[in-house]
Formats: structure tokens, C-alpha cells, sequence
């Protein structure tokens, strides 16, 4: 007797494709497809929050009040090839500018991951300052850091 050909759902199996992630940063578009987007050897974005959703505090008789934060600054970091000369010239551009006016400059992000239901939107996003440099003989990584004030944080 033969046994039938087991198929696989598509629950079971999922791609990821890392030129299915869409960054743009103030309508310039950081990924621009693939082999294109420049972007880093390893993790090319972090997104973290820097405070939690809820505080608690535990009283003395054992209560406990959960206090919302409200808070919704993210901070990011994003890594891309010392090469990449069209994003790394943008980031500067922009940060120069904010520097001289002696205020941010405020642009909308927007991240969305089309292997997944993941984006991220914030209209409030700049640039913390320079990432570190090193130059020598093989190209490196640059690391740009970012904070914005995130409306949106859906990780689907």
C-alpha cells in the first residue's frame, strides 16, 4: 500500500525576504529594492521603545496600580553600508540642516514589512546625530540613530 504525498499548509511555511521591507524617511525611500537598498551586513533596522506601555506600583497591602505611560518615543537605529552613498548623503544633508537651524528636523517615518502585517509610522522622526565612522581597507556598516514619536507600532 503507498502512502499519499503529504502537502504542506500554508501555515507551515513562511519566507522572509528582506527586500520586502519598505523604509522611508521624510518621502525619501532608504529601501529601494533588492540588491539596491545598501542597507548593512546583519540587523539593518532596531526599533525599540524606550518605556514601557504600564508602570506598576505594588502598596503595602499588597494593591497593586497599573499607571499607563502614555509614552511613545521609539528610538532607531539604522544600519548601512559605508557605500551607500544616496542614503548616507541624505541623513547627513538633513542633520547638517538641523543642526544650523538649531532645531530638529522633524520628518515622517514609515516602515512596512510586506512579509508580514509589520508597520511602523510616526509623522515626528530625526536624526540623534552622526553614526561612529571608521575607515579602512574593506567597506563597513554605518549605524544611524533615530528617535520619533511613533502613532503606530503594529508587529504583525
Amino acid at each position: 500500500m503507498t502512502q499519499p504525498v503529504p502537502t504542506l499548509s500554508p501555515q507551515q511555511l513562511s519566507a522572509w525576504n528582506l527586500a520586502a521591507l519598505d523604509v522611508t524617511l521624510g518621502g525619501f525611500a532608504i529601501a529601494r529594492g533588492r540588491g539596491a537598498s545598501g542597507y548593512g551586513p546583519d540587523a539593518v533596522l532596531t526599533v525599540k521603545q524606550t518605556d514601557p506601555d504600564f508602570t506598576k506600583q505594588k502598596g503595602a497591602d499588597g494593591t497593586v496600580t497599573v499607571s499607563a505611560t502614555n509614552q511613545v518615543l521609539t528610538e532607531f537605529e539604522l544600519t548601512v553600508m559605508q557605500s551607500n552613498s544616496l542614503t548616507n548623503q541624505f541623513l547627513s544633508t538633513a542633520r547638517i540642516a538641523s543642526k544650523a537651524a538649531g532645531v530638529p528636523l522633524v520628518m515622517p517615518l514609515l516602515v512596512q514589512d510586506q512579509n508580514s502585517l509589520t508597520v511602523v509610522s510616526a509623522l515626528k522622526c530625526w536624526i540623534d546625530g552622526p553614526p561612529d565612522q571608521e575607515f579602512k581597507s574593506d567597506a563597513g556598516p554605518r549605524t544611524w540613530k533615530l528617535s520619533a514619536l511613533c502613532e503606530i507600532l503594529n508587529l504583525g
